[in-house]
């Protein structure tokens, strides 16, 4: 082909089988995915730690959610502040998802995809997960209510049927 320098007509393992000759033997890096950063947080941040399975399990979890927006093999680089707003907004609203998860969520993409910037080169590109906003709609002595009146009053008659002294003090301090 005149315009791209490339044989016309020449079937594609050929093609790939010529271009490694010319190059030397020597292959492109292919671009870092989000499935790699995704394998790097694991190996790095995760292996050997105590915790391993639980945190194995919430990054599994969270790169699920990450996938509704944004596919394993999609570039790195390629990420784009929609994305970021889509699985912000798919966490809130089609989950239901109370704002102080979906921002640990966030915090935990956001870990994984700046890992992947920095140990990938890719240091100048802007990680549209950081500074998203997530409104807290809700004050924290909403989220969890105070022991109802008639549990209270079945919990206090079963400690005074049952319970001790010490078992008392740890009620009050409750």
């Amino acid at each position: 082909d005149p315009e791209t320098g490339e044989p016309v007509g020449v079937p594609e393992v050929e093609r790939r089988a010529l271009n490694l000759l010319v190059s030397g033997g020597r292959l492109p890096r292919p671009a870092a995915t989000v499935a790699d950063a995704k394998r790097l947080y694991l190996q790095e941040r995760i292996r050997g730690d105590i915790n391993e399975t639980a945190k194995t399990q919430r990054l599994e979890r969270v790169m699920g959610h990450l996938a509704h927006a944004v596919a394993e093999d999609r570039p790195l680089s390629s990420l784009t502040r929609e994305d970021a707003r889509e699985v912000r907004d798919h966490m809130l609203r089609d989950l239901e998802m109370n704002p102080a998860t979906v921002r640990r969520y966030m915090n935990d993409i956001r870990a994984v995809i700046s890992l992947g910037f920095t140990e990938f080169g890719l240091g100048d590109a802007f990680n549209p997960f950081l500074r998203l906003q997530i409104r807290l709609e809700t004050v924290a002595r909403e989220e969890r209510l105070p022991i109802p009146d008639d549990t209270l009053k079945a919990i206090r008659g079963r400690l005074s049927d049952n319970a001790g002294a010490e078992l008392w003090l740890i009620w009050r301090m409750i």
